[in-house]
């Protein structure tokens, strides 16, 4: 039994034109995928953002004095000899962790989350990104966030998704919703 053929001699379907309508089915894919790659950024942006509005508040516990160092490791001094110091606004237990440095605000970030066949072993191959991961490398995150023995816990990020979940999720469908031109 011979298979069927468009127009041109061609086996597949075509439409009367002669187009294959596989391709605007490729176009709406495209789109669509294109949407969620978009609304997966901009929701972990938005993420991002309340993490750092979190780590942005002031302490509300203990005040400590620092003396100010130079970056030579002496104490800076004023004109009259006298050592000036810095303060620092400590957090409470349960608040999110107050800013001494900057350096765990700023390095909040997220990544795309790649898979796919000789991805993670080889470089190679097609990759697809599933998803975004929001965190920080620094080491002390994860003890400020839970605790420790010594340490009550000073949550910054799971307050961070509870204030944004609903208009993360927006984002996402919306994104899509227009994607799709509903």
């Amino acid at each position: 039994m011979a298979r069927p053929t468009g127009p041109r001699g061609k086996s597949g379907f075509y439409s009367e034109s002669g187009a294959d309508p596989r391709s605007g089915l490729l176009a709406f894919y495209e789109r669509v995928h294109r949407a969620k790659e978009e609304g997966l950024d901009a929701m972990a942006l938005q993420l991002v953002g309340q993490i750092k509005v979190e780590l942005s508040t002031p302490g509300q516990g203990r005040v400590y004095r620092f003396a100010r160092i130079r970056r030579d490791g002496t104490i800076k001094r004023n004109k009259r000899g006298r050592i000036l110091f810095r303060t620092h606004h400590a957090s409470a237990a349960g608040d999110p962790p107050a800013v001494d440095t900057g350096k765990l605000r700023n390095s909040i970030d997220f990544e795309r989350i790649t898979r796919g066949v000789g991805a993670q072993l080889t470089g190679a191959g097609p990759r697809i990104t599933t998803g975004r991961r929001v965190g920080t490398a620094t080491k002390y995150a994860p003890w400020l966030e839970n605790g420790t023995s010594r340490i009550l816990p000073r949550p910054f990020m799971a307050p961070a998704v509870r204030k944004v979940r609903t208009a993360m999720g927006n984002t996402l469908v919306g994104r899509l919703r227009s994607a799709v031109g509903t």
